[in-house]
């Protein structure tokens, strides 16, 4: 159900005393081979270039042309033109007038990257330079859209210069995006963009303050690829010195945090957990074996679970629909997707904040009327509190809420059959079929007493 809600005024209930606004993006996808035409142009010119020419009216034969790529590179869908992109960061902008900061959980970068730059550029190869261009375009476009908030963002396993979930530790690609990811740390000081940047040159990682917005609250920020199980190097090959570092640098932010009495939440792409869809593809099988996960393994979720303490939200991406769970006392929130490739509608959170508990209060979805970017309106599809009734979205509270929707195993309860048709914006949600796993898979839990909630004993 979608409620009409086409301006600013529409989220003013929203925001109350001591509350702040946050804006919550994930998996932009963004195209700018659209226009294959125009791609020589932008490789050759500064990011500072590209708005200009991309807002160029369409060259001779661009239809085409874009449907011949999209055959070539074996896309499933479209990923977001510019037209979209910028649709919806004006519209995020309007219903979250005075946001104090914005969060991106990765994937700026469109799907098939090196099969689209080889075809555009007539067979060049080396493309890591336009990868890093692409992404500080889409990482300096959402800071201008949102000029008095800080941006926080995060890379997905798109988001590389030398293939999809390939990255290397000190990657060359953190070296050329973190000028346009330090430009978004508005608020931070000069002690904190310093290490930011080493952080990020290492391993395109970084933690900050969130100040003037949330009272001693530590963001950290991560990119996750490196916990994959289809992480390589540049050269295709695995090795774990990207996870070791990783956690031990995580595990160090959550110590020092506790150190200082701080709050943290922690920003990334893929989720932990239990990918359900991909579990159930493997009908009875999954009774008898492990279930799959969205990474290697447990390590990260088992983090979070074991510094509850001081973690009070986790933001992730990647799976493009918009859903929660719960690691230990950690919520999580899962943000759709600006790119509408999956068959959904696109879509974008505003939330709101206790700046002085470090935790989120509550949230709402809207998603657009298109997916074009043409013509489109944004409007509200639901709201947490009032679809969920609850009065945050704490650990606490979202435990209620999560073991309300576990034991009504046939998805019939008002509060289930909201979930399962917002969980998949504008279009149609698959929870229907596969909704007691699913329900199972929402407190995270070891792989037996998943399998053994999957699977009952008849």
């Amino acid at each position: 159900m979608v409620v009409a809600c086409a301006g600013a005024q529409g989220n003013a209930n929203l925001v109350a005393a001591g509350d702040v606004t946050v804006v919550m993006l994930s998996d932009l996808h963004f195209d700018p081979f659209r226009d294959a035409a125009k791609v020589p142009r932008l490789d050759a010119a500064p990011v500072a270039d590209w708005e200009a020419i991309l807002r160029e009216p369409a060259s001779a034969g661009q239809a085409d042309g874009f449907a011949a790529m999209q055959k070539a590179c074996g896309a499933k869908g479209e990923d977001a033109d510019y037209a979209l992109l910028n649709s919806g960061l004006k519209a995020a902008a309007k219903q979250a007038a005075g946001a104090k900061f914005v969060t991106v959980s990765g994937d700026l970068q469109v799907h098939q990257f090196e099969c689209r730059y080889k075809m555009a550029m007539k067979g060049k190869t080396e493309y890591l330079g336009f990868a890093a261009k692409t992404a500080s375009y889409v990482m300096e476009k959402v800071q201008a859209e949102f000029a008095g908030a800080a941006v926080y963002i995060a890379l997905g396993n798109n988001d590389t210069g030398c293939g999809d979930y390939a990255l290397d530790v000190n990657d060359k690609y953190f070296a050329e995006t973190s000028a346009a990811m330090l430009r978004g740390l508005r608020r931070a000081s000069e002690e904190e963009k310093k290490q930011a940047k080493a952080d990020w040159e290492t391993g395109g990682y970084f933690a900050v303050s969130l100040a003037g917005a949330m009272k001693k609250t530590r963001l950290v920020v991560i990119d996750d690829m490196y916990l994959s199980n289809k992480y390589a190097t540049c050269a295709k090959k695995k090795d774990a010195a990207g996870e070791t570092a990783l956690l031990a640098w995580m595990a160090g932010q959550f110590d020092s945090a506790r150190k200082k009495g701080e709050t943290v939440w922690v920003l990334g792409h893929i989720p932990p957990g239990t990918d359900v869809y991909s579990t159930v593809k493997h009908g009875f099988a999954i009774c008898s074996k492990a279930p799959d996960m969205f990474l290697a393994d447990g390590s990260l979720g088992d983090l979070l679970k074991k510094n509850g303490d001081v973690v009070k939200l986790a933001i992730f991406g990647h799976t493009h629909s918009d859903e929660f769970r719960e690691f230990g006392d950690v919520p999580m929130k899962g943000v759709g997707s600006i790119t509408p490739v999956n068959g959904n509608m696109p879509s974008f959170t505003v939330a709101k904040a206790d700046a002085s508990a470090g935790i989120l209060k509550d949230y709402s979805v809207f998603v657009a009327s298109n997916a074009s970017g043409s013509g489109t309106v944004w409007a509200k599809e639901y709201g947490f509190d009032e679809t969920f009734h609850a009065q945050s979205f704490s650990g606490t509270a979202l435990a209620e809420v999560i073991a309300r929707l576990q034991k009504d195993a046939n998805g019939q309860s008002a509060e289930s059959r909201a979930y399962e048709r917002d969980f998949f914006p504008g279009g149609t949600s698959p929870l229907g079929i596969i909704w007691p796993q699913y329900a199972c898979a929402m407190k995270d839990a070891p792989s037996a007493e998943i399998l053994g909630c999957m699977c009952p004993k008849q």
